[in-house]
């Protein structure tokens, strides 16, 4: 789990599951008077390395506002975790890291920054839906693809830099690995990449986009094997109005569909689904909230 403040902190299961888990702290260095704001953590699958999604991580010597941790985890017999060294931290290209996810296969890290840094070379640009002019920001966000491999090492992991629209903040891939659905929160807009192309023809990448259903989308997951999903439109900007919950046909990426909307509270921001890939469980951070949703899908 993150810490904004530090880093993060791992825990051993067993103990944690008995209450006698003191956790183990993985600090990341930063500058004088900045703090890294860690707020996600993803493991390989192997279990050798984590990825620490600094949203404002500001190393020594750096300019750049939001990094990836790289942290090597030294297991003993069993896998029992036996201690921590930080690697690096790796810039992706852009301000404010605010999304990050593990494919599937575990070979790539899909990162999400909400401003490209000026003059950063990005695929992308020619598209308006990628790459607005009008973003509050000042310049679309992007989307990096992180080789897992050259990442744990000391080389540049960064295969791909692809505008994602104004403020990119969430993201979730489809279990078959083929596509890629971010959140553009400025935008209202939900944008479905096809994950090979992110490589081959990142200029060509998008394959579908659509209204979110609601203002400021953040949290999305797909569920109910794969052809809906979920966004938790948060509309943070509007103190005196909630959230809601919509619910997107995405059986075909070029042609998705909005099937309906449910109440939520204020700042709808993160939304998980249950084993039954069915059930929905929503978070409402302004109103300190706990959403269950049950669906039935034919």
């Amino acid at each position: 789990m993150g810490i904004r403040r530090s880093g993060a902190v791992v825990f051993d299961l067993t103990e944690l599951l008995g209450c006698n888990a003191a956790g183990l702290v993985i600090e990341q260095e930063q500058q004088a008077g900045s703090y890294p704001g860690t707020q996600a953590v993803a493991v390989t699958h192997d279990g050798t390395f984590a990825f620490l999604q600094n949203e404002y991580g500001r190393p020594q010597g750096s300019e750049v506002s939001g990094t990836i941790g790289v942290v090597s985890m030294q297991r003993g017999s069993g896998g029992k975790l036996q201690g921590t060294t930080p690697i690096r931290q790796i810039a992706i290209g852009g301000h404010t890291i605010a999304g990050m996810t593990m494919s599937h296969d575990g070979s790539r890290l899909y990162v999400l920054a909400t401003r490209a840094n000026a003059g950063e070379p990005i695929s992308g640009k020619g598209n308006p839906i990628l790459f607005p002019k009008t973003c509050k920001k000042g310049t679309s966000g992007i989307l990096a693809i992180l080789d897992v491999t050259k990442a744990e090492g000391d080389s540049d992991p960064v295969l791909a830099r692809v505008a994602a629209g104004c403020s990119p903040v969430r993201m979730t891939e489809s279990s078959d690995g083929a596509t890629l659905w971010v959140s553009a929160r400025e935008d209202d807009r939900i944008l479905a990449f096809d994950s090979k192309l992110l490589e081959l023809d990142p200029d060509g990448a998008l394959i579908g986009h659509l209204p979110s259903g609601g203002a400021a989308p953040v949290g999305i997951q797909l569920f109910a094997r794969d052809r809906l999903l979920a966004v938790a439109n948060s509309n943070r900007y509007d103190p005196n109005d909630a959230g809601n919950l919509a619910i997107l046909d995405v059986t075909e990426p070029s042609a998705m569909a909005l099937i309906k909307t449910l109440p939520a509270g204020a700042f709808a921001r993160e939304v998980s689904v249950g084993a039954d890939d069915a059930t929905l469980y929503l978070t409402n951070a302004n109103s300190r909230t706990f959403q269950v949703v049950t669906t039935v899908v034919r």
